[in-house]
Formats: structure tokens, sequence, C-alpha cells
């Protein structure tokens, strides 16, 4: 039996580089940008708590 490269995935010379290797910096970007994202939501949350917390109870600070 023979079976043209391009019949079986990854065992053409060309597809790797062009689908799977762009694909992965891609990913892992958006991941660090949603990442990133929900530090900053955090950190926004964090300051308005601090702050209720001076304005209610100064002593504590």
């Amino acid at each position: 039996l023979k079976i043209p490269p391009k019949a079986i995935p990854g065992s053409d010379s060309s597809t790797p580089e062009q689908s799977s290797v762009p694909a992965v910096p891609i990913k892992k970007d958006s991941a660090l940008i949603c990442m990133t994202g929900l530090l900053q939501e955090m950190e926004a949350i964090h300051h308005q708590i601090n702050f209720h917390f001076q304005e209610k109870e100064p002593h504590l600070h």
C-alpha cells in the first residue's frame, strides 16, 4: 500500500510548520492577555476594598 504523504496529517514536511507552529504563540499570547486582564481587574477590586476599609475604619491603617 502506498499512501500519499498529504493523506497522513503531520507527515508532509510543510504542514506542521504552516499549521501547528504559529498557532502555539498565538494561544499563549491570548492566554497571557486573559491572565493580565484578570489580574488588573483583581487589583482594581483590591484597591476599591482597601479604600473602602480606609474610609470606614481609619484607625486600622
